[in-house]
């Protein structure tokens, strides 16, 4: 059984420098309580989050006009992880969109009671508001009997059909408030999801460690691949998003084989780090002050919120970046690690792009002062997290074969009771056991000194059968 690929323990100077510049500028360890790991991955949450968040659209613009669009789904595992990002990243979302249901249920209420104030002559002098027609799709008639929609002049408005609404109003937004939404159930989300609102929601859930969690995790799959829904007599809408999931090590695990098809498959993984090299010690040099992000972030949060409810403005939120460079270097990246990691490039391509403009975000200093930070600080951290990515998918694979041997193990040491048996012979016992396996099943017993060859490939149990078991659940045991 081979040994997994520590790609983090290759990183070299030019790399890891301007890492940890990075993660200094952004004072990443404070964010974590002291844990470098945790506190990179509590950052990259919090840049992937502010993406999500703005309004559908939102991109980094070159100066010829090439859009990279941002935003992704991401998932972490691992008790500090989990817990930071869910209370310094999720968290500071989720007050925000209950305050947002608040401020509309407060609305609706004091309407309806001014509207109960009135005398019934006066009622029903009241109309609803209609928002301005300020854009040429005023401009248009409707005559579904005849001709449907057609244009009084020229046929130039029916463009602005396809682009955003730019009568939202507060009407629509009573209607799909839904920004960032919390994914209990199957029924809960299904609910949930036609109000979501640009029909582009940002969905938090905590993924069961059991067999009933699939069906839930199907439904987050085809959110982010995209879905159409039914909704009343409008018909289906259109909805895709993002989300950032939470499980245990243990699920991940179990979830490689399902490869790019499953749910896990599609997102980027931030575990805690177990091992890894990454520190600050040593590095003090000559680095700037760092931005107080744990303040930074809920601001950022706000001002996110308030463009994406904005309805007045329906071009998305452009940044000017030239990002192409270096996307084509992190693409390129990508591409040479793809066989290691089926699904890789679908899942974490946006990530540089995504990086940059949350950086951008946290990076709240004084007028005119000078960026602090550069992209090649980004993109060695945009690396060094598909390195632990790999890195972690090839260990929990390993892992999970080694369970798969173990668990050969205990069904095949009956079969050597009787008689000594080739791998082959033993393969033709067993259903569907491929001849590796066994193979690995027997180099496991001897190394145990539960079985041993005895000649001619042949295989034979040095102790009892009971003993035998014993010792491969415990490779401790000893019979006293």
């Amino acid at each position: 059984m081979g040994k997994p690929t520590d790609m983090t323990a290759n990183l070299t100077t030019s790399s890891i420098t301007p890492l940890l510049h990075l993660l200094q500028v952004f004072n990443a360890e404070s964010l974590s309580e002291g844990d470098l790991v945790a506190g990179t991955n509590v950052l990259v949450s919090m840049c992937a989050s502010l993406a999500n968040l703005h309004p559908p659209g939102t991109c980094l613009v070159t100066s010829e006009g090439n859009r990279l669009q941002v935003g992704m789904s991401f998932m972490t595992a691992g008790g500090l992880t989990s817990s930071l990002v869910s209370d310094k990243v999720l968290g500071p979302i989720g007050i925000n969109q209950n305050n947002v249901g608040d401020h509309l249920a407060a609305d609706a209420a004091y309407s309806a009671a001014k509207l109960a104030a009135l005398a019934p002559q006066e009622r029903v002098r009241v109309r609803p508001q209609v928002p301005e027609d300020c854009s040429p799709v005023g401009k248009l008639r409707v005559d579904l009997d005849t001709n449907g929609i057609s244009p009084v002049r020229d046929s130039s408005p029916f463009q602005r059909l396809l682009g955003p609404s730019r009568h939202q109003g507060l009407g629509e937004l009573a209607a799909t408030p839904a920004v960032f939404l919390s994914a209990d159930s199957v029924a809960g989300l299904e609910k949930q999801l036609p109000q979501s609102h640009r029909r582009r929601p940002f969905i938090r859930a905590v993924l069961a460690d059991d067999p009933g969690a699939e069906r839930l995790e199907r439904l987050l799959l085809s959110v982010v691949r995209g879905t159409s829904l039914p909704v009343g007599d409008t018909g289906p809408v259109h909805i895709r998003g993002h989300v950032a999931v939470s499980c245990t090590v243990a699920k991940l695990a179990r979830s490689i084989g399902a490869g790019d098809e499953g749910l896990l498959g599609n997102l980027l993984w931030l575990v805690d780090g177990n091992g890894c090299p990454l520190s600050l010690e040593g590095c003090a040099g000559n680095i700037p002050v760092p931005y107080k992000t744990h303040l930074n972030y809920p601001a950022a949060v706000q001002r996110s919120w308030a463009e994406r409810l904005d309805y007045r403005r329906t071009d998305p939120l452009a940044i000017q970046y030239d990002w192409e460079p270096r996307q084509r270097e992190w693409v390129a990246f990508l591409r040479k690690h793809e066989s290691q990691c089926p699904g890789l490039t679908l899942a974490v391509r946006p990530l540089f792009g995504t990086l940059i403009f949350g950086l951008l975000k946290l990076s709240v200093g004084q007028k005119g002062e000078p960026q602090r930070w550069t992209d090649t600080g980004a993109l060695a951290l945009a690396k060094f997290l598909v390195g632990r990515m790999v890195q972690c998918r090839e260990q929990l694979a390993q892992t999970e074969r080694d369970a798969r041997v173990l668990e050969l193990a205990i069904k095949i040491v009956p079969k050597l009771d009787a008689v000594p048996l080739s791998a082959r012979a033993i393969v033709r016992k067993m259903h569907n056991l491929p001849i590796a396996d066994c193979r690995d099943v027997l180099e496991l017993l001897n190394r145990l000194g539960v079985a041993r060859c005895v000649g001619a490939e042949r295989w034979q149990l040095v102790l009892p059968t009971e003993q035998s078991v014993m010792k491969i659940r415990n490779p401790h045991y000893l019979d006293v």
